[in-house]
């Protein structure tokens, strides 16, 4: 038990921790300009997510890909 354990808490909390702090140091290096665009981004594909949705009243589209 003490293995699966020593695992489930690299895999639950040491790993996600590492992610986050890497996340937090690429957006603090990041130039306002970056930064700037990247929410421009955001705000657009939301705008575009509401309007397609009709203010989120219908189900988001589904993209369906036939082989």
């Amino acid at each position: 038990m003490g293995n699966a354990s020593g695992r489930a808490v690299l895999g639950n909390l040491v790993a996600p921790l590492i992610g986050f702090g890497l996340t937090v140091w690429l957006w603090t290096s990041l130039s306002g300009l970056t930064m700037a665009v990247g929410v421009i981004w955001l705000a657009l594909g939301f705008a575009c997510a509401v309007f397609v949705t009709r203010g989120f009243r219908r189900p988001t589209p589904i993209l369906e890909l036939d082989q």
